[in-house]
């Protein structure tokens, strides 16, 4: 019990470490392959009509920590209100079809805007399953589009 505490404290650490290094002074940061998935999850919203709070901070970048802690994503901004800071797994996201990579973006990203929990939805879901593809993250992002109007 006190080792996996231990082990997730360090973990926590290093990445809450690796965000203050990295983003330092910047409102804005997306690394440029990421870029057009934050797109697409801003188009998301605006075409559901679905609002957010305005972000003081808004980070989405790749994060060499998170491969040596096997998570394909992390969402360290989460209930903290006006700022986001989402990290990705370069490994993972190099593994990834395209519609994983569609639904890893959009499940950190509404964990880190909307403090969305594992759990509230498919899309949500605590792992990415090697059979989801565009066919399944299509439906999993109506389902998301009604969660987040009901919010």
């Amino acid at each position: 019990m006190v080792g996996r505490f231990v082990y997730r404290l360090v973990i926590y650490v290093t990445l809450f470490a690796f965000a203050l290094q990295g983003c330092r002074g910047q409102n804005f940061v997306a690394d440029e392959e990421l870029m057009p998935y934050v797109h697409e999850y801003m188009s998301f919203l605006k075409d559901n009509k679905i609002g957010m709070q305005f972000q003081t901070k808004f980070v989405v970048s790749f994060n060499p920590f998170l491969d040596a802690f096997r998570f394909a994503g992390y969402a360290e901004g989460m209930d903290k209100d006006k700022e986001v800071n989402v990290y990705v797994s370069k490994s993972v996201w190099n593994r990834s079809n395209e519609g994983q990579k569609r639904w890893l973006i959009f499940h950190e990203l509404s964990h880190d805007i909307f403090n969305l929990r594992h759990g509230t939805c498919e899309l949500m879901k605590p792992q990415m399953d090697i059979k989801d593809n565009m066919e399944t993250f299509e439906i999993a992002k109506k389902e998301l589009a009604e969660v987040l109007k009901n919010k």
